[in-house]
């Protein structure tokens, strides 16, 4: 029997992205959706009321001002961009913006609201027919994600387990190897490697396993980026900016020593691509959030084994 699979990463809490995605089941036939991780934004977007009614907020260094009309217009944008929209009042925007902790506060509450509304989302548009959908956190997301995204009756979080899906093998993990950003999920090389073998200590074959691990593996081309310097600006050479390997030599270690049947896995946003380790075939769709895009893998399965895969971006 035919399985087939749409995997995608990176939406970093980009509405039009996610609806897409949900969206993707039954544009792609699809009996499983995976969202691989860094689900959640990076900021807010401040939308101070004035006195006079009107509304001014700042996106990408441009003042924006605003009235009732265009006001969800500009809320909509803000969302589809990855950001969170937060409506304030001039006082309350300055004591925000003196008080680091009311302004973290005020983030993870917004992302766990965010995040109850993406699964409820969900499970409105695909609840009843028969599609599984997996969410998981990456390296970026904050751990107030973890308990809303368990607690759904739909929508599964597959994280740091092996779930069945068809019969088929999943292992999740969102760990990543350390970055230059020193983000929620980071372990050193020798520490996520005995993290996989321990996720992976009970299973006793690969041939039919999906490897979902966020960070993609080491010397590959899903794993190049932009080489930082300490001030985290990019690195040139000559005219161009250096490219480097940032993946993790863990998660390589494991596929050569494994070898699952494919693995997937986001992290390095400009690094869309395919490849194989030995008998495994490695996917990194990539992402392109900010500019609204599903970039997505489609996998099929049939008989135990990967029938075909390919990349879309729509």
């Amino acid at each position: 029997m035919n399985h087939r699979i749409v995997f995608t990463s990176d939406v970093h809490r980009s509405e039009i992205v996610f609806r897409k995605f949900l969206k993707a089941a039954e544009f792609y036939k699809a009996q499983t959706l995976v969202l691989g991780g860094d689900v959640t934004g990076k900021a807010i977007v401040p939308i101070v009321k004035d006195v006079d009614g009107r509304y001014s907020a700042q996106l990408y260094g441009e003042t924006r001002i605003l009235n009732d009309s265009n006001l969800p217009e500009f809320i909509q944008e803000v969302k589809n961009l990855g950001y969170y929209p937060y409506i304030s009042s001039k006082r309350e925007y300055e004591e925000l913006s003196s008080d680091k902790n009311k302004l973290q506060a005020l983030f993870e509450e917004l992302i766990v609201n965010t995040m109850k509304e993406w699964l409820a989302l969900a499970e409105q548009r695909l609840g009843n027919s028969g599609v599984k959908v997996f969410i998981s956190p990456g390296n970026d997301d904050p751990f107030v994600i973890d308990s809303v995204l368990s607690s759904s009756n739909f929508v599964i979080n597959p994280e740091g387990r092996v779930v069945d899906i068809d019969g088929y093998r999943m292992a999740t993990l969102g760990i990543t190897n350390p970055t230059p950003w020193h983000t929620h999920r980071e372990q050193p090389e020798e520490e996520l490697y005995n993290t996989i073998k321990k996720l992976l200590a009970s299973e006793n074959r690969f041939d039919n396993m999906i490897l979902n691990f966020h960070c993609p593996p080491f010397g590959t081309p899903l794993d190049l980026a932009p080489k930082l310097d300490e001030q985290l600006r990019p690195v040139m050479s000559g005219d161009e900016v250096e490219i480097v390997h940032v993946g993790s030599t863990a998660v390589r270690k494991i596929i050569e020593e494994k070898q699952p049947m494919i693995s997937i896995h986001g992290h390095i946003h400009e690094a869309r691509g395919l490849c194989k380790i030995g008998k495994t075939v490695c996917i990194n769709p990539g992402s392109e959030y900010g500019e609204g895009l599903l970039k997505c893998a489609i996998i099929d399965l049939k008989d135990g084994k990967l029938k075909n895969y390919a990349m879309t971006t729509g």
